[in-house]
């Protein structure tokens, strides 16, 4: 319950800046800004592991929640006083839409969390995603106003930034699991053992994300794309062959080239996003591209 609590929380968090990002810097001046928070947010993941290794080491497990609290408040107090209002847009919520894709990805999660033992329930938990979300779309369609308007989608580049952000999302979870896991397991390691060898290719995004950013400033953003999607593909290709005696440098040098192919694709991909919808829908679009990633993470996952 503490982590579903936790989850809804944070996955707007993300969203809501790339949002704030767009509606204070002009068109032309978005790419630096989206690369900062981008590697705010995916200095998270350096820290995370390693946060987490120290919580349970040092105090219980249930701390990586009540944590929040103290750093929730000491964010929350700033950013009333430094952030000004945004612009409004006024209209009604559709919630009816947001519970239809709420169990459409739901059941999907469930149905996906049991790919390893295929039964009825696996069927039955896929159709009613498949159900859900086709309700989900003819609810976008006749709403007044859609929660997701399908409009879009007629954009190629926002349908195109949408799609990379999902094998992005479905490449960067399997990395991410599978490094620690593997140090747990097969190498014997300690959870914060394991933390400390994910950091060498989550200390690489957010330097990454910067070096994207200020790449779409400067040229067009389809090149930070093609580059970072290429150095994904490569630090990939080399971790494939890592066997039991895998050890630095040669294992920093394939997840640090990982971890920079992964952060130049941030600022490229949001600002796709952003750029490709009308004004009042980048709220839409900036919540889409990041669940967009999320879905990803979950068919990785699995």
């Amino acid at each position: 319950a503490a982590r579903v609590f936790q989850a809804v929380g944070a996955g707007a968090l993300v969203p809501i800046s790339i949002a704030m990002v767009a509606d204070i810097f002009p068109p032309e001046r978005r790419g630096l800004p989206l690369g900062i928070m981008g590697a705010s947010a995916e200095a998270g993941g350096v820290i995370g592991p390693l946060w987490g290794g120290l919580i349970v080491r040092y105090l219980h497990w249930s701390w990586v929640f009540w944590i929040n609290i103290p750093l929730g408040l000491m964010v929350l107090v700033p950013l009333m006083a430094l952030v000004a209002s945004s612009p409004r847009f006024p209209a009604s919520v559709d919630y009816l839409g947001g519970v239809l894709i709420a169990v459409a990805l739901s059941t999907l999660t469930l149905g996906l969390a049991r790919v390893d033992t295929p039964d009825l329930l696996l069927g039955v938990y896929v159709a009613s995603a498949i159900a859900s979300l086709a309700l989900f779309i003819l609810r976008q369609k006749r709403a007044d106003d859609p929660l997701l308007p399908l409009s879009m989608f007629r954009s190629r580049p926002f349908s195109a930034a949408n799609m990379t952000h999902l094998l992005i999302g479905a490449a960067l979870i399997i990395g991410m699991v599978t490094v620690p896991l593997m140090a747990n397991t097969v190498l014997g390691q300690t959870p914060l053992q394991g933390g400390l060898m994910l950091m060498r290719m989550t200390v690489a995004i957010p330097i990454g994300a910067v070096l994207g950013g200020l790449a779409c400033q400067r040229y067009d953003y389809r090149y930070p794309a093609v580059v970072g999607l290429a150095l994904a593909a490569v630090g990939f290709g080399f971790m494939s062959r890592w066997g039991l005696d895998i050890a630095d440098p040669a294992m920093g040098a394939h997840l640090a080239v990982s971890g920079l192919g992964f952060g130049l694709l941030i600022a490229p991909i949001a600002l796709v996003a952003t750029n490709a919808v009308e004004t009042s829908l980048r709220g839409a679009a900036a919540a889409l591209i990041t669940a967009m990633r999320i879905l990803g993470m979950t068919l990785g996952l699995a």
